[in-house]
């Protein structure tokens, strides 16, 4: 029988055993047959917030970084100004005009012309004005005549460049006039040589043409200078009677005349 004693001695036996075995297979060599291969430990459970995350391998690919958003270039360039704004020409004007008229060197020594004019313009287009001025002329006439003549002309005047304050411009138009003219002739007599005065009436239509420029040099005024040829015959019922011009030389008598006209005017638009 065994007793109490002998179990205890031989559980102590077995404990013993058991231990050592465990320490030899703690320290088992490689290959031994008598030991068991090392269970493969577990992967780690997955961090929890309070600890920091595991290291990241390096990796050697390149990275593609997006481009940092970029302002837009700031432009410094100046707008150019706003195109003037045209005002419309006035349609009205009152015109005033002095005028000098010019001949060639034929003219008898002591000529000399000169004239006033008034009347009014219509611009229905501001590139086109019409014209319609009463002239009044004096003085010594071409071939030494004192004469006065009233003269109707109708012109049309086109502007190159309506807009600007320096206006370039032509005319065309048509005149009418009448000249009243005196002059003195030697008459023979019973009683000897008398000079007698002569008065005359010549009725003209002529046309007219010119160049010239105005100065607005306000919305309401402009002042223009235009050089003026005129053509003209006479149309009264004496004309072929008693014509105006016969020459001294070859006797030849004509009824047609042309001359120059300078013409300063001063215009009033409302």
């Amino acid at each position: 029988m065994i007793t109490k004693s002998k179990c205890a001695l031989s559980g102590i036996a077995l404990l013993s055993f058991v231990g050592t075995a465990a320490a030899a297979t703690t320290d088992c060599p490689p290959g031994d047959w008598f030991c068991e291969p090392i269970p493969t430990p577990a992967s780690p459970s997955p961090s929890t917030p309070n600890e920091p995350p595991p290291p990241q391998e390096p990796n050697d690919e390149p990275m593609y970084l997006a481009p940092e958003p970029r302002h837009p270039p700031i432009d410094l360039r100046v707008p150019p100004p706003p195109p003037a704004r045209r005002h419309r020409q006035r349609a009205w004007g009152i015109r005033t005009q002095l005028l000098l008229p010019f001949v060639d060197s034929g003219a008898a020594s002591n000529y000399s012309m000169a004239g006033l004019g008034f009347g009014g313009r219509a611009r229905p287009d501001d590139a086109v004005a019409l014209d319609l001025t009463l002239d009044t002329f004096g003085g010594v006439d071409y071939v030494g005549h004192r004469r006065t003549e009233l003269a109707l002309d109708f012109a049309t005047t086109v502007f190159f460049n309506p807009h600007d304050p320096i206006q370039g411009f032509i005319l065309a138009g048509l005149g009418w006039s009448r000249a009243d003219v005196s002059y003195k002739i030697h008459e023979s007599t019973p009683m000897g040589s008398i000079r007698r005065q002569v008065d005359q009436t010549y009725h003209y239509f002529g046309l007219l043409a010119g160049i010239g420029l105005e100065w607005r040099f306000e919305s309401r005024w402009g002042v223009d200078f235009a050089l003026l040829g005129i053509l003209r015959g006479r149309t009264d019922s004496d004309a072929d009677q008693h014509p105006e011009f016969i020459d001294p030389k070859t006797k030849l008598a004509t009824n047609s005349s042309g001359f120059g006209l300078l013409r300063l005017g001063l215009n009033y638009y409302f």
